[in-house]
C-alpha cells in the first residue's frame, strides 16, 4: 500500500515563531534570512514574509533537494499580501537567476501580474544547457486567499506540471528538457540571488523525490483544509532535537 512517505525528502510545517524552520521528516531546516515572521497558517501557524525586508528561508541541498532528469514533487499552502508586480513573487525554488539561461539555475514556482494573464501562478524550468521552459495557469487568483498548490516533473512522460486547489492542472511539454542538475540553494520565499521574494505567508510545504498520485494530492487538499506532517504520518514525530524521527509511517 502506497505510503505518502514514500520519497518524502522535507516537510515544513512552519510552526516556529521566528529563527530556523524545522524539517518534520528528516533533517532539512531552513535557515531564517532577515527574520521570517510567523502569522496564522492554514493549518496552525505559517511563514509570514514581507517583501520590503527581503525576507526569505533557505538550505544548501543535499543529494536528496537536488534534482534533474528525475521524478520530483513539490506542494503546499500560499497566501499574497500583494498583488500587481510582473517581476513576481517566489514561492519556492531552486534558481541562481545569475541569468535568465544560466545552466546554475533548476525550477522556480512564482505569482505574478502577467499583463495579458492577470494574476497568475508560473512553473519554471531552466535545464544544464541554459534553455527554459514554462507554464502558467491564466491567472485569477486574488490576494488575502489561501491556494494549495502542487507542482511536479515527470521524467519518463517529460512534463512540467502544476494544479491550484486541486483543480484541473495545467501541463508542458518539455521534450528533451528536464531541470539542471545544480547545486543552487533550496530557497523558500524567493530565488537565490535572492530576489523575487515572497509577499504573504507559505506553510505545509513538502518535497517529494516521486510524482504523486492524483489521490494523494487530493488528501493534501483535504477539501480546502489542508495537512500537517502527522496527517501523513501520525506515527512519527520529531525527536527534541528536531532532527531524527522514529516510529512507523501511515498506510491509507
Amino acid at each position: 500500500m502506497a505510503l505518502l512517505t514514500d520519497d518524502l525528502i522535507a516537510f515544513w510545517e512552519f510552526e516556529e515563531a521566528s529563527g530556523i524552520r524545522y524539517d518534520s521528516h528528516l533533517s532539512h531546516n531552513l535557515t531564517d534570512n532577515n527574520t521570517v515572521g510567523q502569522a496564522t497558517g492554514k493549518v496552525g501557524n505559517a511563514a509570514d514574509l514581507e517583501r520590503d525586508n527581503s525576507e526569505y528561508l533557505s538550505i544548501t541541498p543535499d543529494a536528496g533537494l537536488k534534482v534533474g532528469d528525475v521524478d520530483f514533487t513539490a506542494s503546499g499552502w500560499v497566501y499574497m499580501e500583494t498583488t500587481g508586480t510582473t517581476n513576481g513573487f517566489i514561492a519556492i525554488s531552486q534558481w541562481a537567476s545569475a541569468s535568465p539561461t544560466d545552466a546554475t539555475d533548476a525550477w522556480y514556482f512564482v505569482f505574478r501580474d502577467h499583463p495579458s494573464d492577470g494574476d497568475d501562478f508560473k512553473f519554471v524550468i531552466s535545464t544544464d544547457a541554459g534553455s527554459l521552459v514554462g507554464v502558467d495557469d491564466g491567472g485569477g487568483h486574488a490576494k488575502d486567499t489561501w491556494f494549495f498548490v502542487a507542482l511536479w516533473f515527470d521524467a519518463s512522460a517529460n512534463t512540467m506540471n502544476f494544479q491550484v486547489n486541486n483543480g484541473t492542472a495545467v501541463s508542458q511539454a518539455t521534450g528533451s528538457s528536464s531541470p539542471s542538475t545544480n547545486a543552487t540553494s533550496f530557497v523558500v520565499g524567493a530565488d537565490a540571488a535572492p530576489q523575487g521574494y515572497w509577499d504573504g505567508r507559505l506553510d505545509q510545504w513538502g518535497f517529494w523525490k516521486r510524482t504523486l498520485t492524483s489521490s494523494e494530492k487530493t488528501f493534501l487538499y483535504n477539501s480546502g483544509n489542508g495537512r500537517t506532517y502527522a496527517d501523513i504520518n501520525p506515527y512519527k514525530r520529531r525527536s527534541p532535537s528536531k532532527g531524527a524521527v522514529v516510529g512507523s509511517a501511515q498506510m491509507y
